[in-house]
């Protein structure tokens, strides 16, 4: 005999219906009064489902793929789910009468509790609903936990519903492992996905393996094994996107773009696929290709929550590389219209001057990217302790300013400063600790410049002790260093011999550099 719930699985609940369509509205509105909705919301477009996601609690969102023509369902639901503008607790359900599988699978990805085909009836509507609603009840205790930050309660209370309502035990285990992966508890994650693989291998559970096998520096285990997996399920697009960053971060960007482009059109309809692999074409050299990618991405988020500051500096830079400072000035002007009230309006804002004046080899216009660099680190420095609006993402782009700026000790201080925050991705992490390297040799190198006299008091005893590394490099690199800065002083020519005497001795490279033949 059917339950109360069963029947009316819509009891008292707040019910959303996003239809382009009054007749599609108005058939939908019958059903789930039906199921006993008392609060039913018409909703035309995404920006009206985003109203009224912040606008009050919803209990069950239902929503045409094809909804309006700025935003189709799929990216609403990618929309509200990176910025958490819907509990866990909140069904959507996607409705579509596209029969393609690329495109179902596309919808599926973004983990809607469940899709209908049109046409349906009411009976299956009612059906499909109570199941997701009775799962939703059993697993509202474990939300409500991880929604609060309770993640190992959140933990305990997975457990329990896996072996007390064995019939969601699959769910209980998956949000149990993305859990602990979340804390960074590799070891407890990946015993749980080896119980999985045991039972069955599951693409998710060696999808779970290889995060981890990323997250712990094993690139080339990682690839091997994804690699297995998007051969035997072409159609797991999430285990594409791993695969292309593992590729990434082995300095294969092409390969790793070459496969997000494998996999069809309708994969790039997800933003963040879309946001990497304009990355990507960028890291390959193709900034042409890069321009046209991430063009789509900002004209996908713009006026959304989706929206980032980097897409904007990415472009930008994309179009400047192609020498097409025109259309990087346009980005620059939309980025500062679109953002103006966000926090980190003027740093963005900065970043993409300097990057465009940079390129200037005129006098004036590296006077004016030096200050928008000056600009762009007061605005850093103000926001350093804001990781929410000062992403690791934006705070690359001014490391990477810095590079090009030359500017050592900011190198140094933002990239350790990077090194320390969760959210920088592995990409980042391993970019940083290589420039950061760089910028520390040449700091110390700045910092072996001695005076000329002593310059001259190293080189007799070396002659007389022997080779030194340390007193060689500081002596040939304070001779290059005063043959720029004073080429006139008296004391040169005598520095210059008695190291060349030096070199040839101890059979080192006799051929001086641009700053040591000055004036020679």
């Amino acid at each position: 005999m059917a339950t109360p719930e069963e029947l009316a699985p819509l009891r008292g609940k707040k019910v959303v219906l996003a239809d382009h369509y009054p007749h599609s509205r108005g058939a939908l509105r019958e059903m789930v009064s039906l199921l006993g909705a008392t609060t039913i919301i018409n909703a035309t477009n995404a920006s009206d489902v985003v109203r009224q996601a912040k606008a009050r609690s919803i209990d069950l969102i239902l929503c045409d793929y094809q909804l309006d023509g700025v935003r189709d369902g799929q990216q609403l639901l990618e929309e509200l789910r990176n910025t958490k503008q819907i509990p866990l607790a909140t069904m959507f359900m996607m409705i579509t009468g596209e029969r393609s599988y690329q495109k179902v699978v596309a919808v599926a990805e973004f983990a809607p509790d469940d899709y209908l085909l049109k046409p349906f009836t009411a009976g299956q509507l009612q059906e499909r609903i109570a199941a997701v609603a009775l799962k939703k009840l059993a697993f509202a205790r474990a939300y409500t936990l991880m929604e609060s930050g309770k993640l190992d309660d959140a933990l305990a209370e997975c457990a329990r519903i896996r072996y007390v309502q064995p019939q969601y035990a699959p769910d209980a285990l998956r949000l149990m492992i993305e859990t602990l992966l979340t804390l960074k508890r590799h070891e407890e994650a990946e015993t749980l996905l080896q119980e999985v693989v045991a039972q069955k291998l599951v693409p998710w559970a060696a999808m779970g393996l290889a995060r981890i096998q990323h997250a712990e520096g094993l690139l080339v285990e990682a690839e091997q094994g994804l690699t297995g997996l998007t051969a035997s399920n072409p159609e797991y697009l999430g285990a594409k996107d791993l695969l292309a960053r593992v590729k990434e971060d082995l300095g294969k960007p092409d390969e790793a773009l070459a496969l997000l482009e494998s996999a069809g059109p309708g994969a790039l309809s997800n933003t963040t696929r879309l946001r990497h692999a304009g990355s990507l074409a960028a890291q390959a050299g193709d900034h042409k290709k890069a321009s046209v990618l991430l063009e789509k991405v900002v004209g996908r988020v713009r006026n959304s929550g989706l929206a980032k500051a980097e897409d904007f500096v990415a472009l930008a830079d994309a179009y400047m590389e192609q020498g097409r400072a025109d259309q990087a000035e346009r980005v620059s002007t939309e980025q500062r219209r679109t953002m103006r009230d966000t926090p980190d309006a003027e740093l963005v804002s900065k970043l993409m001057e300097f990057q465009r004046l940079r390129r200037d080899p005129a006098a004036e216009a590296q006077e004016r990217a030096g200050a928008a660099l000056d600009a762009v680190l007061d605005a850093r420095s103000a926001l350093r302790d804001k990781p929410e609006v000062l992403t690791a993402a934006v705070e690359f782009d001014v490391f990477n300013a810095c590079c090009l700026g030359a500017r050592q000790d900011d190198i140094i201080a933002i990239g350790e400063h990077l090194l320390t925050r969760a959210d920088a991705g592995t990409k980042i992490v391993l970019r940083v600790k290589a420039l950061l390297a760089q910028a520390r040799q040449e700091r110390a190198r700045n910092a072996a410049i001695v005076p000329l006299d002593q310059v001259l008091a190293m080189l007799s005893r070396l002659l007389a002790r022997g080779w030194d590394d340390a007193v060689g490099h500081s002596c040939r690199s304070s001779v290059a260093h005063w043959s720029n800065g004073t080429p006139d002083d008296a004391r040169l020519p005598a520095a210059r011999q008695r190291l060349g005497e030096v070199l040839q001795k101890f059979g080192m490279e006799t051929r001086l550099g641009e700053g040591e033949r000055h004036a020679a």
